[in-house]
């Protein structure tokens, strides 16, 4: 998550959170390295906004068979819109269409679910340059124009917090749940958003997902700990725990699907019983993951 930059009809600001969409975009054909989110992207001081990217996808012309049977002809296409500045059109005609309003571009966008985002190759448009000049910079309405659509990847929405070789306790765990710290690291993502620094997966499209958790540690005192799956911090059906000697290393897990609504936060919650003075934890490896199963339409 990030402060973003939004502008409403009346050329007033203000600064809000918002979850990453996963509209990326690259120069040249074949560049999955090089995806950019545009929403990383600041421009004159602003952020790109979140553009549009679904459902415009056109499968292109179709043609029927002798036998009766609908056969797509061609390339498809689609099309992001939004409203953006006059400086972020200048950052797409220079930095991604090398001085060009169209060329070769490599997009992730989505095609005909929620949950599907897919990796093409495209040759992008971005139109003239905007005359339109408004007090507070935004040009509304832009859109951009991907054309030639050949995929190469597609993937569900998805994503993980980790943490490998953990070496930092969790003191003083008690028989009242508290959140579990310790992650290191995000893994891959689409549609989803990781922190690992606040522990939590946020996610941006409403829809059943499945879920999995994992921990190997090590603890302080001979006392079992219970680990719950949380969303917004409401404590849900699922759980699982790890029983051991002090200083012995155990492990546990569990899995399961979860029905999630946009903006939804995901987390565990750890406790022991210990009802005294608490029990440390040392995480030592763990993994939190979601993954679409069929989204909102």
């Amino acid at each position: 998550m990030r402060s973003h930059n939004i502008c409403n009809p009346s050329d007033w600001c203000l600064i809000m959170v918002e979850t990453f969409s996963s509209c990326k975009v690259a120069q040249g054909f074949d560049n999955v390295p090089g995806l950019t989110n545009l929403e990383t992207v600041a421009v004159g001081g602003l952020y790109f906004p979140t553009l549009e990217d679904y459902p415009h996808w056109d499968p292109g012309p179709t043609s029927r068979r002798g036998d009766g049977s609908i056969d797509d002809q061609g390339y498809a296409s689609t099309y992001w819109k939004g409203p953006i500045t006059d400086e972020m059109w200048l950052y797409l005609f220079h930095d991604i269409l090398g001085s060009s309003r169209e060329g070769p571009v490599t997009i992730q966008t989505r095609r005909y679910k929620r949950d599907e985002w897919i990796i093409c190759n495209a040759r992008m448009n971005i139109g003239k340059r905007p005359s339109m000049r408004q007090v507070n910079r935004w040009i509304p309405p832009f859109q951009a124009t991907f054309t030639r659509l050949k995929v190469l990847e597609e993937q569900l929405m998805h994503a993980a917090i980790l943490c490998k070789d953990g070496d930092t306790a969790q003191e003083d765990i008690t028989t009242t749940p508290v959140l579990l710290t310790g992650w290191t690291a995000n893994g891959e993502y689409s549609g989803i958003t990781p922190a690992y620094a606040s522990s939590t997966l946020t996610v941006g499209v409403g829809g059943i997902y499945r879920f999995g958790f994992h921990i190997t540690g090590t603890k302080t005192a001979s006392q079992i700990f219970k680990f719950d799956i949380r969303v917004n911090a409401a404590e849900g059906v699922y759980q699982c725990q790890m029983a051991a000697d002090a200083l012995t290393q155990a492990s546990t897990s569990m899995e399961g699907y979860l029905d999630l609504a946009k903006d939804d936060i995901v987390t565990i919650y750890v406790e022991t019983d210990d009802a005294d003075g608490g029990t440390d934890l040392t995480p030592l490896d763990m993994q939190l993951t979601l993954k679409s199963v069929s989204l909102d339409n």
